[in-house]
């Protein structure tokens, strides 16, 4: 008898507290997680538009783009994690939001922006 409950080991089942354990670091990952998008929110309630000028299109299946921008005599690059941008090149302009709290935080308005007002 093979499958029979004598043969199965207690010791291959995993003890009560290491799934707790678990739980909590998994519980504690989902507040610091709700947290910090809360605290971005936050920031960007308070922003300025901008155009910004695309240095680099990431070509990976997530996207994203590099861009740079001017806030009075600071320059800022960084860059979007997410988003089709495949369609434009380096040197394009897009218009974003930028927080006034932390510049490097920012939010596509329109990635179509150069496109619209192409003179």
């Amino acid at each position: 008898m093979p499958y029979s409950n004598r043969d199965f080991s207690k010791d291959k089942l995993p003890s009560k507290k290491k799934i707790l354990v678990v739980l909590f670091l998994f519980v504690v990952a989902f507040v610091l997680a709700f947290y910090f998008q809360l605290e971005r929110e936050r920031k960007l309630e308070n922003t300025k538009e901008a155009i910004a000028i695309v240095v680099s299109v990431g070509k990976t299946t997530t996207g994203g783009a590099s861009v740079k921008y001017t806030i009075g005599k600071r320059k800022i690059s960084t860059t979007i994690s997410a988003g089709d941008f495949k369609f434009l090149h380096s040197g394009d302009s897009i218009l974003i939001k930028y927080s006034l709290e932390d510049p490097e935080l920012i939010e596509v308005v329109d990635k179509y922006y150069m496109k619209k007002y192409k003179h």
